[in-house]
């Protein structure tokens, strides 16, 4: 009888496992007559490069298969779906091309799509029931959202009396601590604690907890701290008080050891306590050295007993007195979680916005509550088969968000419409523990731990497509190596039983190990980067692109290094670092030109607009002396001094456009876009966004600029650029390269700096709080014996995400591998291990170290594969923007309402900004609300708007073009014959289809004015409107409104 399936595919790296995805997901579209399968078909893979690789694959096999006569001389894949879903090559023909054609009609519905874009589109769907609006958006920037929390958490601290309390006392544990006095980095930190999964089970059981009750538990770990610091105390006493009754010295214990602890204990110096010799001294029964006296060491023996306990008995107070005194520390911190958690909930409601990193959460809390069958019909589709790709990288929230649904199509299913369920990943490759993947979760899985009834049919995919032998061998004999440094067995097991790969047909290869030496770190970073130079040149003469060779760092500050030094050598390179917005010399040039909007007399920016105007546009004329004339010159006075043909920016417009438009104003008049690239589009749809989500504010751009400069990045064409690769090893998974150079390689295995652990308490005696968050660190080893399993497996699972990080990282590689390490002595202690101790054991368990030996290879470094045509240079991108027109409220040298020249323009920007939202007259009153509620406005100024706009709508002439009978169109883009964009302020399409045309104006008519409203007239009719007047709506002084026709 036929069952439900359930497959789990071990595929280690370069196995093939897209193929293997790719072939199953065809046999569920093929195997039946019905050309609509794929809409009971949810594929699920990590990233959105491999959805459409995923899905261009699945297209073209079925194209592929469609083509006329396929069948008489099938590909490799058509034969193998033939002979394992026993269908003939002709009937794969002919169904190929009627399921193609299915989806080409109906594409949306061919389900492939990352974790995130489904669980999206489960929200959307239940947004209601989540308390969201329809329209919510998600934000991808959580550490943009989360530094406006802390900063409106600071703000607003003053009116929690409590909360204040909390917040001075962890400022004060921080001056204690000798640490920064600074907060806000701190509440960041914290607040980042919110987003990650990994804590999302113990917040969830403090989500209602109160500051007051934060306060009891404080008050509960303070009596808790003194009483435990009493009971050393006085048993440290009565210790002390023994060796004076008994005639014992200090010098009379080996090595004065058991009055140093005696002491140590006294001082509060609770962590470390355990010492080794000390501890040998007591488990051996002698307490003395050789040259303590006869009748000494008699006394010694005699009261061992005494003695011994003594020790015993501290040792256990101690560690509970540790423990409270790292409560006692970590209170502040975990006191402040929920604040900070109210504060988001606040601003997202406010913004009507939704973290994306929110999502699994979220769907956890409330979808889960609803019986499955209601989750298929609200999702209006009814999946039956699930494919999970990169199964290791999916959370443990994630798929326990997923099993309800699957569970429904494996367990519900009728013998006549079976489901199935296959996942695919490697647990050796899982290094997102950091965002809530867990290795363990799929090694569960490949044990047949199932949360289904269904049984589990597990396959390994041994062979590796990817690399050539020599790699290969390497690989296999230094992981095999690998698996006998782990501590877990499941670890050991992981690593021995499934890194020994078959080999394919590409033969040869080449791994080579280097090791540096350096006395210090900026020494050291000289070497490294000295030493892949080396490589990439020795690499190019072999016939290696640039674009073959991919350099793969820990961190990205030593890819910054690596990239700034090839560099500076001529070596092109494509890095995170040269993709950043902010190293474009346009982007500097436009953002100083914003500097000056706000700051005319900035010194800084004026000498980077001068410095790249001479570059672009002057060679001729002395630089210092062209530079000092026109340094100091009145803002006006310097730009027009900039070119021979007298004014070359109109400064006034520049000041008086909006955020967007002054930029789009500066690319044309300084002709930037003859010389742009990727970074100009880039930065201006990074404005562009900001202008819509934020604000259209300057300075509010500016803040935000400084704030996440950082991290905005172009998306390179990197395929069509011949350019060294340089990136996190992180962001190569999945990827692979021709030649792959690992400098750098001595990361430590176990780190856990900045990391947190939840401890497990008593509800009972602790205020009903059953765990606290606390620093993980090694001082969790000594908090008894719950510590001391937190620590141990908290080492453990460090250590399999290090070796995970190697492991991805040894085989991105397809031909040759590089690999540069540190020659240091290291402690071969598991604490103190990392990738340079790990190559020489390895290396001396090959039998090939040698002491003054710092080369080693295997395999040959001339290369074997054919080498590809020289990649052409990518077409240069233009900037295509919109012609900055006269139709930006202009203010002139007449003040606007008797206000200053800077009030005026930030008035009439506000102005011009409200009365674009406005399309009926009801909604004044809802709209100037909004701004009010904001607090960044005058009020004086949101009245006078206020009264100006019901001016307006109730003008004689204008009283109609305001009624909700019309169709309004604010601010729409319009694009003539000629390309020319145009954006009228208003247009009204009356009931019998007539339309007006209506466009504000500050300050006096001009002739330009009525130039542009006929062109809005003449675009409008080009595009079948009827349009029946054109109005010039000029505001004048005192809500004045003048109306030109």
């Amino acid at each position: 009888m036929n069952t439900p399936s359930f497959s789990v595919y071990n595929a280690s790296a370069g196995s093939g496992k897209t193929y293997t995805l790719v072939k199953e997901v065809l046999k569920i579209l093929l195997k039946t007559p019905n050309a609509q399968n794929y809409q009971h078909l949810l594929a699920i893979t990590f990233t959105n490069k491999a959805v459409a690789e995923m899905k261009e694959r699945v297209l073209s096999r079925l194209h592929s298969f469609s083509r006329p006569n396929a069948y008489e001389q099938p590909c490799e894949m058509m034969q193998s779906l033939s002979d394992e879903c026993d269908l003939p090559l002709e009937k794969i023909h002919h169904r190929s091309k009627r399921v193609l054609q299915s989806i080409l009609h109906n594409f949306s519905a061919l389900e492939i799509s990352t974790i995130d874009g489904f669980t999206h589109r489960v929200i959307r769907t239940f947004a209601k029931d989540l308390g969201l609006t329809a329209t919510f958006e998600v934000v991808l920037d959580a550490e943009m959202l989360l530094n406006e929390v802390v900063d409106a958490f600071i703000l607003d601290i003053d009116e929690d009396p409590v909360l204040k309390k909390h917040m001075i006392a962890f400022a004060v544990e921080k001056i204690a601590d000798d640490k920064s006095w600074n907060i806000s980095r701190d509440f960041f930190e914290t607040s980042k604690l919110m987003l990650d999964e990994n804590h999302y089970e113990h917040l969830y059981t403090i989500k209602n907890k109160s500051q007051s009750d934060f306060s009891n538990l404080q008050e509960i770990i303070n009596t808790s701290y003194q009483n435990w610091e009493e009971a050393i105390l006085q048993e440290v006493q009565k210790a002390f008080k023994t060796i004076s009754e008994l005639g014992l010295e200090t010098a009379d214990f080996a090595y004065k050891d058991f009055p140093n602890f005696l002491q140590k204990c006294a001082d509060k110096k609770w962590d470390g306590l355990l010492i080794k010799r000390l501890s040998d001294q007591i488990e051996s029964g002698i307490f003395y050295s050789k040259k303590t006296a006869a009748d000494k060491k008699v006394i010694l023996d005699t009261h061992f007993l005494v003695l011994s306990e003594s020790y015993h008995l501290l040792l256990a107070l101690c560690s509970q007195a540790l423990t409270v005194q790292t409560f006692k520390k970590s209170l502040p911190t975990f006191s402040l979680i929920n604040a900070l958690r109210s504060k988001l909930d606040t601003i997202q409601k406010e913004q009507n916005t939704i973290l994306i990193s929110a999502f699994n959460k979220l769907i956890s809390e409330t979808i889960n509550e609803q019986p499955t069958p209601f989750i298929y019909e609200r999702l209006g589709v009814k999946f039956q088969h699930y494919f999970i790709d990169e199964f290791q990288d999916t959370s443990q929230l994630q798929w326990q968000n997923l099993v309800p649904l699957i569970g429904h199509s494996l367990e519900g299913a009728s013998h006549s419409n079976l489901g199935s369920l296959l996942l695919v990943g490697d647990a050796k490759q899982s290094i997102y523990r950091w965002r809530g993947g867990r290795a363990e979760q799929f090694m569960e899985l490949s044990k047949k731990v199932s949360p289904f009834t269904t049984e589990i049919k597990t396959e390994e995919l041994s062979k590796n497509y990817r690399s050539f032998t020599e790699i290969i061998q390497f690989n296999n004999a230094f992981f095999q190596f690998v698996s006998t440094l782990f501590q877990d067995p499941n670890h050991q097991h992981l690593y021995a039983d499934s890194c020994q790969q078959e080999a394919n047909a590409q033969t040869g290869g080449y791994v080579s190990l280097d090791f540096i030496e350096a006395e210090n770190a900026e020494e050291e970073a000289e070497r490294y980067s000295q030493k892949v130079l080396e490589t990439i040149r020795g690499c190019s003469k072999e016939g290696f692109s640039y674009a073959d060779q991919c350099v793969l760092t820990r961190t990205k500050k030593q890819g910054i290094t690596i990239s700034e030094f090839l560099v500076k050598n001529g070596i092109p390179v494509i890095s995170s670092e040269t993709l950043l917005l902010k190293n474009s010399k346009e982007v500097q040039f436009l953002l100083a030109l914003l500097r000056l909007k706000v700051f005319p007399d900035e010194n800084q920016s004026r000498g980077t607009v001068l410095n790249y105007y001479w570059n672009h546009h002057n060679s001729v004329e002395d630089y210092y002396l062209w530079f000092k004339q026109r340094m100091d010159l009145p803002i006006q006075q310097f730009f027009n001094t900039l070119g021979s043909n007298g004014k070359l920016f109109d400064f006034d417009l520049f000041v008086s456009s909006s955020l967007y438009d002054s930029l789009e104003l500066a690319i044309q008049q300084f002709k930037i876009s003859n010389s742009s690239n990727a970074h100009i589009h880039y930065f201006m749809d990074t404005v562009f966004e900001f202008s819509q989500r934020k604000s259209t504010s300057v300075s509010s751009f500016l803040a935000y600029w400084e704030k996440h400069q950082d991290k905005l990045t172009i998306a390179s064409g990197e395929e069509s650029q011949n350019a060294v690769r340089i990136m996190t090893i992180h962001k190569s998974k999945g990827l692979e390269f021709e030649v792959v150079i690992f400098p750098y390689a001595q990361t430590k295995i176990n780190d856990s700096k900045n990391q947190k652990c939840w401890f497990p308490v008593d509800p009972e005696q602790h205020g009903g709080f059953s765990s606290i968050l606390i620093p993980m660190n090694q001082k969790v080893e000594n908090m008894g014996e719950i510590g001391e399993r937190i620590y141990k497996t908290h080492q453990s699972q460090q250590e399999l995400d290090a070796f995970n990080l190697l492991y991805v990282t040894l085989t991105r590689a397809k031909e040759q591998l590089y690999i540069i390490s540190h020659k240091k002595e290291e402690s071969k202690s598991s604490k103190s291990l990392n990738f340079a101790s790990i190559f020489k054991l390895f290396l001396e368990q090959q039998g090939r170290w040698k002491e003054g030996d710092l080369e080693y290879c295997w395999g040959d470094p001339k290369r074997i594969s054919k080498k590809e045509p020289p990649q052409s240079p990518p077409t240069p991108i233009t900037w295509i923007g919109n012609e900055v027109s006269l139709k930006n409220i202009l203010v002139k040298k007449t003040h606007y309402w008797e206000a200053s020249r800077t009030a005026a323009l930030d008035f009439g920007l506000l102005f011009h900004e409200i009365i674009a939202q406005v399309r009926f007259s009801f909604e004044i009153p809802q709209i100037i609300g909004s701004y009010r509620l904001r607090g960044s406005f005058k009020e004086s100024d949101l009245d006078q708007i206020e009264k100006t706009i019901y001016s307006l709508v109730n003008h004689p002439k204008l009283l109609k073009l305001f009624s909700e009978e019309n169709e309004v169109l604010n601010e729409k883009s319009l694009i003539t014959k000629e390309g020319e964009w145009l954006i009228p302020d208003r247009i009204i399409t009356d009931q019998q289809g007539y339309t007006t045309i209506l466009d504000y104006k500050t300050g006096v008519p001009q002739p330009s004015h009525k130039q542009q409203i006929d062109a809005y007239g003449k675009a409008l009719s080009e595009m079948g409107f009827i349009v029946k007047n054109k109005w010039i709506v000029y505001l004048a002084n005192d809500t004045k409104i003048i109306v030109s026709e």
